[in-house]
């Protein structure tokens, strides 16, 4: 990925805070353990907090076990409370209940909590060279906690949000404030070469991309977000219609054994699941987890004890190329898609 100088001066800010916090100390020799333990919030400066926040933090330290090395106190696409929850509630009262869980692949890096020990963990990944500035920093973050690298926790929900009112040195956007629809396709795209399970399906996707002008760059975006990743989110959500036409080809033996694949996609975002789930034996092939509603209607058999079973919310990069014939999104439909918005 191709980082734009705000970007790059992003990673760096956000460096030179990590490394101030790996390398400090307290100076009593007496207490280096707990020193290792203290926690040290990250704030860019376009943050709005929870009025509560100095109430909550107290209980949110104390959920945590002891090999924790981040924690986000305000994230963005993505569900955070896919794992279950370390605590049930650190809040107090009639207010909104607030509760912490173990990281699944928080995006933004607008406020997370750090301690010294983790900071140093961070570095050794964030400035290996063939890692360093490969990415947008919340990619490269959401890497490491995926691949288990760093120990992640996310409270939920944010307890600190972005505003939008001033402008912004990352994201343009519109009048300088990151909220143009185009804004987010290295969001969509971007994340999705990162994270594609295998070279078939990066390869398709490098493929649609480069195939696409910049007005369909933002139409290619849709189709991934409305025609996989909404499909499971919102069974009965607005489904484009997919080509049928696979790239690369099946040969006439694949065809065969596989005709499901032929088949023209269901505009019914519920069966288009369900196809997309057998088309990979009900895994989801970002994280190799066994669907869960598959797992208890006895369609997947020999299932590993160690695996988990969970809801299959996020698919996959699939090989076959959905850039073909795209007419573009008017610009209305534009200002209503959920996953461009604010």
């Amino acid at each position: 990925m191709l980082l734009t100088p705000g970007k790059l001066a992003c990673w760096y800010s956000h460096l030179l805070a990590i490394r101030r916090i790996a390398e400090y100390e307290t100076g009593d020799a007496s207490v280096p353990p707990a020193a290792d333990m203290r926690a040290f919030m990250v704030l860019e400066d376009d943050v709005d907090m929870e009025q509560r926040l100095a109430e909550i933090l107290p209980r949110v330290w104390s959920a945590l076990p002891s090999n924790w090395d981040i924690v986000y106190l305000g994230h963005c696409w993505s569900d955070e409370s896919r794992y279950p929850s370390i605590i049930r509630d650190v809040s107090s009262g009639d207010a909104q209940p607030v509760t912490v869980h173990p990281s699944f692949a928080p995006l933004c890096t607008h406020a997370y909590a750090l301690n010294p020990r983790g900071a140093r963990r961070l570095l050794r990944y964030l400035t290996f060279p063939p890692f360093a500035y490969s990415r947008a920093l919340d990619q490269a973050l959401a890497w490491l906690i995926q691949s288990k690298r760093v120990q992640a926790f996310s409270v939920v929900p944010s307890l600190v949000v972005q505003q939008k009112e001033t402008g912004s040195d990352i994201d343009q956007g519109r009048n300088g404030t990151g909220s143009s629809w185009r804004d987010e396709l290295h969001h969509v795209l971007g994340f999705g070469l990162v994270h594609a399970p295998n070279d078939s399906g990066r390869d398709t996707l490098v493929r649609d991309i480069l195939s696409c002008d910049r007005t369909e760059l933002g139409v290619l975006a849709d189709l991934y977000v409305f025609g996989l990743i909404r499909v499971f989110y919102n069974p009965n959500g607005r489904t484009p219609a997919v080509t049928p036409a696979l790239s690369p080809r099946l040969s006439l033996e694949a065809a065969t054994q596989n005709p499901h694949v032929l088949q023209p996609s269901s505009s019914n975002a519920a069966v288009l699941r369900s196809q997309t789930l057998l088309r990979h034996n009900h895994r989801c092939v970002f994280t190799g987890i066994i669907d869960a509603q598959s797992y208890l209607a006895n369609i997947v058999a020999d299932v590993d004890p160690g695996m988990m079973a969970l809801a299959t919310n996020v698919t996959h990069i699939i090989s076959q190329s959905i850039a073909e014939n795209i007419n573009g999104v008017p610009p209305a439909q534009q200002a209503q898609d959920g996953w461009s918005n604010d």
